[in-house]
């Protein structure tokens, strides 16, 4: 019989090698574990995204989807109606959130935004570069959203003791974002320059001019077909800016160009266009130029649903 020995170095270098995955995991697993606490103990609450998934377990089939500016309508949420909007949206997000909500449940009266920055340059996303969201339950520990911001999480909670929640930076901003915000250079004193920073402000909202040829184009009237075929009653709705941000706009043909985008796609599919663009001409209605205060949001949100879903 031939007896195989195995060496003394081969031997020990297995034994380090178990070693060494011991203490890995023996590190890595009690971390994690701890991180997942901390998320769901004190990060969440404050997590606009993770009160997004919580809507998105709903069975409302009347829903408004958009980013912050639908998102500041907070009257949409109602006991037959679905605010699903959220500060930073971007087209693929809301066509991502409209496909995952609306396979699980049947639409009724779906509101989608069609304003006019959603073809900014800051807006749009690099090929491949969009990282998918995940809306079914998960360890979070692990989400893109928050991966990357743990250390910063960890010194925060030492750091301010037991607090029981803190307010988190929660968004991902892709390197191109950056790039076409800091291209415009530094954002002016809102107090100080107020021209200034109304100028900017416009600057970054203001499509880019070929947005019909870029891939958000696509995504957003798939979207609206899958909507369609999916059996909604659907209605494209412009928001409410105030009229300094307003005023600059209108002089800029990017912007009426955009707004035609979505109105042919209305017309072309049978569906309602609504602008309420220049709604208000009070400023009280606003808590900033582009987005409506409480007080706006009490006046808008049933006219919305009149204008789009009335006969």
């Amino acid at each position: 019989m031939r007896v195989l020995q195995v060496s003394s170095s081969t031997s020990n270098f297995k034994h380090w090698i178990a070693v060494y995955f011991v203490l890995v995991l023996g590190g890595v697993i009690p971390f994690v574990g701890a991180s997942e606490w901390l998320l769901r103990t004190r990060v969440l609450a404050q997590d606009p995204f993770q009160a997004l998934i919580d809507k998105m377990q709903s069975n409302i089939r009347n829903v408004a989807l958009g980013d912050s500016h639908a998102a500041a309508v907070s009257e949409f949420d109602a006991p037959d109606f679905l605010n699903l909007g959220m500060g930073g949206t971007k087209i693929g997000q809301m066509s991502d959130r409209a496909h995952y909500y609306f396979t699980r449940v049947k639409p009724g009266e779906v509101i989608v935004e069609a304003d006019p920055h959603l073809f900014a340059d800051y807006r749009l996303d690099a090929p491949g570069s969009r990282i998918p969201e995940s809306y079914s339950a998960r360890l979070v520990a692990f989400d893109e959203r928050h991966r990357r911001f743990m250390t910063a999480y960890w010194e925060r909670y030492f750091s301010g003791g037991l607090k029981p929640k803190f307010e988190v930076q929660h968004q991902i901003i892709a390197p191109r974002t950056v790039q076409a915000i800091a291209a415009l250079g530094p954002l002016p004193d809102m107090v100080t320059d107020f021209s200034g920073y109304m100028d900017y402000s416009v600057r970054l909202h203001t499509p880019v001019s070929d947005f019909r040829e870029r891939a958000e184009a696509r995504i957003y009237v798939e979207l609206i077909d899958f909507l369609i075929a999916r059996g909604a009653t659907v209605c494209l709705m412009n928001y409410p800016v105030d009229r300094y941000y307003r005023e600059r706009a209108d002089r800029i043909a990017a912007f009426a160009n955009v707004k035609a985008f979505y109105e042919e796609i209305a017309k072309q599919r049978g569906i309602r266009y609504v602008s309420f663009w220049s709604r208000f001409e009070d400023q009280d209605m606003f808590q900033n130029a582009d987005h409506v205060n409480e007080k706006g949001s009490r006046i808008l949100a049933p006219e919305a649903r009149k204008a789009c879903f009335s006969d």
